[in-house]
């Protein structure tokens, strides 16, 4: 009954799980027992891990008008029986305002600079084709020579 719940809904936990068998489907199983279950069939959702996470605190995301600071960033969503997609926003740092977003089911540098194009549409800016980091650094899913002779890439 714990692999029907689980492959019904792939995101629920142990206690979800839990809840599920105890209220919905009205069978009296002991939390500990179902989170026993899950650990020795490998069913559970890896854990969060503890402690800070390393991200950069030098520039906060605020900007006095719009159109001055924008923000991006990918996260995962659930789709159900289509799996997973990836939802890549961008924002005006000043209004909070999501000027343009992509939804796909792979996470590519199009993906990005589908949702890039979108705000730019939005707000009519126009654009040199670099996305520029706080430290006026391009920024590009291309490699390119850095002054030390080695290639790197960056992200957008």
């Amino acid at each position: 009954m714990i692999r029907a719940i689980i492959e019904e809904r792939p995101t629920y936990g142990v206690r979800r799980a839990w809840a599920w068998l105890r209220y919905r489907m009205g069978v009296k199983v002991n939390r500990k027992k179902v989170h026993r279950l899950m650990r020795l069939k490998g069913w559970t959702l890896r854990t969060r891990r503890t402690g800070r996470r390393p991200r950069v605190e030098a520039f906060p995301s605020v900007a006095a008008e719009p159109n001055q600071r924008w923000s991006t960033d990918i996260a995962l969503v659930d789709c159900g029986v289509d799996g997973w997609c990836v939802f890549v926003p961008v924002l005006d740092c000043c209004t909070r305002e999501c000027l343009g977003w992509a939804l796909e089911r792979t996470a590519r540098t199009r993906t990005a600079e589908r949702a890039l194009e979108e705000a730019l549409l939005a707000r009519s800016v126009a654009w040199d084709g670099v996305a520029r980091s706080p430290s006026a650094e391009p920024l590009s899913a291309t490699r390119k020579p850095s002054s030390s002779g080695s290639g790197r890439i960056g992200h957008i």
